[in-house]
């Protein structure tokens, strides 16, 4: 940004045949200071080994099938004799391994309040805990099948259920849809309580609807060891605060409609999911300055209502639609030095916006970018490449309606493209500009740029011939009203 300079007016007014100088002074400072958010201290972490006991059930009391491979059983109580309310599944019968739990194997037992699923199994059938009463679930398989839509393992008895579980120390995954409501009505969901990893978990990835709809989930801590966390694992939930400092990728809707206040990442986070955080109403602040992310993907941060701080890395090219729609109390939006596109609707709605800085790299800006920034007072552009707009593109319609909008294009700007301020037909829509600012290195104007808008006051940054020079095409009569300074440095 460029720093402050004195600039004195000159206007030149004739009497008779004598020139009067009238002299006043003006200060533009070329310069929007970036916000940066206050420090949340966020929760120590949370880990935790299962103290339960682990001493396998009694196989007399199970029923074990053989695979038909015959290298692996499958366990269930299909013969109907447990009688304990707390069953762990053996990790071997016979010699062999214990490798699946049957679907339905142990459901409609509403007595049955705690199980613990060894390393050993890869496939829990659907069902498999249906209609029971499970209190606490210790999980320690490496990985299993994934599991579908309609698995309903943990579909919850008549009875109250509220569940803890533990994720051992030899899980790598956890399984996408663990806790997916029941597909016949959806509104039906477990009740979790608390998650937690093992102190020297291994985990590396949490699944697709992982942890979908938990909406009495508070807390969890992940593990170091995340690197990866699948769409919609957080939907719904009732966290209030996440630590990704070494997650590297976020899923589409991972912690959409969820409760988050507070996110943290770091440099190892790559890439953010379309609608990851959308629809946080207690969002207050994000920091993504130094992370890997390149794209803001639609939809990412859309009506997160109270979010007032969101920094982009520099390594942001592109903002896609609708990413910071309806963030309604956001003051500012500094975009980053190597972004070159705002997609439609990106910053739409966004009635508190104070403050707009475009980089010199920006290219494309997509109709409704920042329509309804009805309070608007600085928009600062850097970019001579931003590509010519339609007409009608409704970019900054309705902007700067209950304030008063300095509008200034930075020294080094040569071109202002085709419809940039003429965004809507409507004359109630259109930008209203309280003070336009030009700079010496301008050249071109083109079409419409200014066409038909409300400005008080144009100032130049140079001398009268200078601006004579500058190709000023139709439909920018605006620009016939124009004040010229000198730069004092």
């Amino acid at each position: 940004m460029k720093k402050s300079y004195l600039l004195i007016l000159l206007p030149f007014l004739l009497v008779g045949c004598n020139k009067k100088v009238e002299t006043s002074v003006y200060e533009f400072n070329g310069k929007i200071n970036q916000e940066t958010p206050s420090t949340h201290e966020f929760q120590k972490a949370n880990f935790k080994d299962y103290q339960g006991d682990l001493t396998p059930t009694d196989a007399n009391l199970l029923t074990f099938d053989l695979s038909e491979d015959g290298t692996y059983y499958i366990v269930s109580d299909n013969d109907r004799h447990l009688n304990t309310p707390n069953l762990v599944i053996p990790s071997e019968y016979n010699n062999l391994p214990v490798k699946e739990i049957a679907s339905e194997a142990f459901a409609y037992k509403n007595w049955l309040i705690s199980v613990a699923i060894p390393s050993s199994i890869t496939k829990i059938g659907a069902g498999a805990f249906n209609s029971s009463a499970l209190k606490t679930v210790y999980y320690d398989a490496v990985e299993i099948e994934e599991l579908n839509a309609k698995n309903w393992v943990f579909y919850k008895a008549d009875a109250d259920q509220s569940i803890d579980i533990y994720f051992g120390k030899h899980v790598k995954s956890v399984p996408s849809r663990l806790f997916f409501p029941l597909a016949t009505d959806p509104s039906v969901t477990c009740v979790v309580n608390n998650v937690y990893f093992a102190t020297d978990s291994v985990v590396e990835s949490i699944g697709d609807y992982a942890f979908y709809k938990l909406s009495n989930l508070t807390s969890i801590s992940l593990p170091s060891t995340v690197k990866s966390i699948g769409k919609y694992a957080f939907y719904e939930s009732a966290i209030t605060e996440i630590d990704l400092q070494n997650v590297e990728n976020v899923g589409d809707y991972a912690f959409a409609f969820s409760k988050l206040s507070h996110v943290k990442t770091s440099a190892n986070l790559k890439t953010i999911g379309e609608g990851a955080f959308a629809y946080n109403y207690n969002l207050s602040d994000v920091d993504l300055r130094n992370t890997q992310v390149t794209v803001i993907n639609d939809f990412t941060f859309k009506k997160c209502t109270n979010l007032e701080i969101a920094l982009l890395s520099d390594n942001v090219t592109s903002i896609k639609e609708e990413a910071f729609s309806s963030c309604q109390a956001l003051r500012q939006f500094y975009a980053p030095t190597m972004l070159k596109s705002i997609g439609l609707k990106a910053f739409m709605d966004n009635t508190n916006l104070k403050s707009i800085y475009l980089n010199k790299e920006l290219v494309t800006l997509e109709d409704y970018a920042f329509s309804n920034a009805t309070n608007l007072e600085k928009l600062y552009i850097d970019s001579s490449k931003i590509s010519d707009l339609k007409y009608g593109n409704n970019v900054f319609a309705n902007v700067a309606k209950n304030s008063k909008l300095q509008v200034a294009f930075l020294e080094g700007v040569t071109t202002i493209p085709s419809n940039l301020m003429f965004s809507n037909a409507s004359e109630e829509q259109n930008i209203k500009i309280s003070e336009l600012v030009l700079p010496k290195s301008l050249k071109i104007v083109k079409t419409g740029a200014f066409y038909d808008l409300e400005i008080e006051t144009i100032w130049y940054l140079g001398k009268e011939e200078n601006f004579e020079q500058v190709d000023v095409q139709a439909q920018n009569d605006t620009l016939d009203n124009v004040s010229y300074a000198i730069i004092m440095k």
